[in-house]
């Protein structure tokens, strides 16, 4: 982990579960996009 660190990896993103990943990051991936592409 101590490698991964010094490489760019961020611990903490690398522990979390895929869940608490993709929710950390959606606002990110989804700027820029209308409403009603997001609309399920």
């Amino acid at each position: 982990m101590m490698r991964a660190a010094r490489c760019g990896v961020d611990p903490h993103a690398a522990t979390m579960s895929l869940v608490d990943y993709g929710e950390s990051v959606m606002a990110l991936a989804t700027r820029g996009l209308e409403a009603k592409i997001l609309d399920p």
